[in-house]
């Protein structure tokens, strides 16, 4: 007579995933899964991030860095507005140009590292697609605005 042996494994990441294998000590066939009977749990997506979207947070991070090290370093001098900042109140004069373009330069990088740790956390945490998308989507519509709109309003409210 064969005796059997229960071995259970318990996940690291959700009850979802978790079975309890049967397999025969006397005999070296493959063990049957047995699934669990609790409630399964699902994540806000359902699946894992695709590496596609993941692709798209590192191209936006290193738009918002280049743009950021361009705006802030790189910017032309004042009565040449080439590279840089191009809004009435930070085109004014000289001092208005530099730290306007100083400033969108500082929260374009710091928006390129919330884009770059957001992309890499919501992948390795494997969070679903529509978690993903929204996140991006977002993360767009706030870090964008704020790149542009803070240094004028910073520039007009300092230098007028």
């Amino acid at each position: 007579m064969k005796s059997l042996m229960c071995v259970s494994l318990r996940s690291t990441v959700s009850s979802k995933t978790s079975t309890v294998l049967w397999k025969s000590s006397a005999s070296s066939s493959k063990p049957r899964t047995k699934p669990r009977s609790d409630p399964v749990c699902f994540s806000m997506g359902g699946v894992r991030m695709h590496p596609i979207l993941l692709i798209l947070f590192l191209l936006e991070s290193i738009i918002f860095a280049v743009t950021g090290y361009l705006v802030g370093r790189k910017h032309t001098p004042f009565p040449d507005f080439r590279i840089g900042l191009h809004m009435e109140d930070a085109m004014n004069n000289r001092d208005a140009w530099e730290s306007a373009n100083r400033l969108c330069g500082l929260l374009c990088v710091v928006s390129a590292a919330v884009f770059l740790s957001t992309g890499l956390l919501l992948y390795f945490l494997k969070r679903g697609t529509g978690t993903a998308v929204l996140s991006l989507l977002g993360l767009s519509a706030v870090c964008i605005p704020i790149s542009v709109l803070c240094p004028s309003a910073y520039a007009k409210r300092k230098f007028h």
